[in-house]
């Protein structure tokens, strides 16, 4: 039998493509939700699979896909994240990105009815 929690990075990755390239929202919606739950089945894994990248796709695919609870759910998984890392004064400008991933999805989220 296969140990599913190890797809977190496979599952993050097919998520990305889905959302970035294809524009298969609901794809990519349901593959970070199986990478959020392999990442917590496998700790190992869990910054292999890169938790904000995971959490970001989750959150801007459920903004195209109209589903506002659930964009505010990994919204908020990210912004903890973020809080989490900004106390490590090292990564510095590294969290531009996610700066400006969290603005674009603030903005798109108060956006939704």
């Amino acid at each position: 039998m296969l140990n599913r929690s190890n797809f977190g990075p496979l599952l993050r990755s097919e998520g990305e493509d889905k959302l970035y390239q294809l524009k298969d929202y609901e794809g990519a919606f349901e593959a970070f939700e199986k990478a959020a739950s392999a990442m917590k089945g496998s700790p190992f894994l869990y910054g292999v699979t890169s938790p904000d990248r995971v959490y970001s796709g989750a959150a801007q695919a459920a903004v195209y896909l109209g589903m506002k609870k659930q964009a505010q759910k990994y919204y908020q998984n990210l912004k903890d994240l973020f809080d989490s890392l900004r106390k490590n004064q090292k990564l510095g400008s590294s969290l531009e990105w996610h700066k400006e991933t969290l603005k674009w999805l603030e903005h798109h989220i108060n956006g939704m009815p």
